[in-house]
């Protein structure tokens, strides 16, 4: 699927055509299967493992982590490498990202920010709505903070709500920003080849 995916055009609406940016692939059940794929597919330039994780109301932002040399921190997410892999994670907070999906679908058509469908005819996203509406919102406070937590409703298909989310941070990932508002400048704190060295030095000496 990746194959595919990656090695097809995509035309705009304006008949421009395009190719995946970036794709991202889930890793929260399967860490280490999703990383060992990513590092061995011929599409790795443009994969990336995600993991999304509900920030509730006690905790705090995603924008407020602290991030070690190497990281990215762009909104409510974070491009950093979890601890035993080898490679990079995309987390980020669901709650925030599925509240601000479901206000865009909340927007009129037409206007800014406003998430909708192609075409004229509902029946054909009949499935697509769904797993969208498969979850539903509590409104939590802590911490000084107002949070909407997000749960699955018991019986109901949530996949494609998932992917829909996804898409959207990897299109902030990609510098994508809301209606009205600037790029989110992702900061990356540097890592320095004399660091690097140094490091490398200090385990020599300790195997010794």
């Amino acid at each position: 699927m990746v194959r595919q995916l990656a090695g097809r055009e995509w035309v705009r609406a304006d008949g421009l055509p395009m190719r995946i940016d970036r794709m991202g692939i889930d890793s929260g059940d399967h860490g280490a299967v999703v990383h060992n794929f990513v590092r061995s597919s011929d599409s790795a330039a443009i994969l990336m493992p995600t993991r999304g994780d509900g920030v509730t109301a006690s905790r705090k932002p995603m924008t407020e982590y602290d991030s070690s040399r190497g990281d990215r921190v762009g909104l409510h997410w974070i491009h950093t490498r979890p601890a035993g892999r080898a490679g990079r994670t995309l987390r980020f907070d669901t709650n925030w990202w599925k509240t601000r999906m479901h206000q865009s679908l909340d927007v009129a058509l037409g206007d800014p920010e406003s998430l909708s469908l192609y075409g004229k005819v509902p029946a054909e996203h009949e499935t697509l709505a769904a797993h969208w509406t498969a979850e539903y919102p509590t409104r939590t406070f802590g911490q000084g903070r107002e949070v909407w937590e997000w749960k699955q409703t018991p019986g109901r298909d949530n996949d494609w709500f998932d992917t829909l989310v996804g898409a959207a941070v990897l299109a902030s990932y990609c510098g994508a920003a809301f209606a009205g508002t600037a790029p989110v400048r992702a900061t990356v704190r540097r890592v320095r080849w004399s660091d690097i060295q140094r490091r490398k030095r200090g385990k020599v000496r300790s195997s010794q």
